[in-house]
């Protein structure tokens, strides 16, 4: 299902410290927008949520009508010229735009 690098668990931890929340989940969303129309990202708030994903101590929680989208997703944390920044990486998408931020998909 979901799969998350041990780079992209210790940035996600990171985080978590900074904000003073390491125990509290993580929420994975998929909103609409960017250049192929969806996005992933990640929040802090995982109200109505529910728990999909844990390893080291790191949860993370999805809104249900967003779950089928996590089949077979990557989850990296990579650094670059460009800054650090999550890399999601969904076979199932049928396109992502040049930047690889944003997706599309067809259910």
């Amino acid at each position: 299902m979901l799969k998350i690098t041990s780079t992209a668990i210790a940035e996600i931890r990171r985080i978590q410290i900074n904000l003073g929340k390491l125990a509290q989940p993580v929420s994975l969303t998929v909103k609409q927008g960017g250049c192929c129309g969806m996005y992933y990202g990640f929040e802090s708030s995982t109200e109505g949520q529910q728990i999909v994903w844990q390893e080291d101590g790191v949860k993370i929680a999805v809104a249900t009508e967003h779950q089928a989208y996590l089949e077979n997703l990557k989850i990296d944390y990579a650094e670059d010229l460009m800054g650090g920044g999550f890399r999601f990486d969904n076979p199932q998408a049928t396109a992502t735009c040049s930047c690889s931020q944003s997706f599309s998909w067809n259910c």
